[in-house]
């Protein structure tokens, strides 16, 4: 069964708390980089951490676990990200 063109849908992913996410932002030595492109390889942490000390930390325990990638990692404000389909 085909789905309706009419059909539509939206929502929110993330967190309500208050707290800080990681954010990691490849540089030119990662495979996932892209020049010019923003976004390319990002990744976000999806979860609140109370300080953005303690972000930046958890952030770096997961670079050192993805081997292959390279870049910085920042302390973001944690918010819900609305989507649409």
């Amino acid at each position: 069964m085909m789905e309706s063109r009419n059909s539509y849908g939206w929502g929110y992913v993330g967190s309500d708390k208050k707290g800080f996410e990681w954010l990691f932002q490849p540089d030119e030595k990662d495979p996932c980089y892209m020049e010019g492109n923003l976004f390319s390889g990002r990744v976000k942490s999806g979860y609140v951490y109370p300080t953005k000390e303690k972000a930046i930390s958890e952030g770096k325990k997961w670079l050192r676990g993805a081997s292959s990638r390279s870049g910085a990692i920042t302390a973001i404000k944690a918010e819900p990200v609305h989507f649409e389909y």
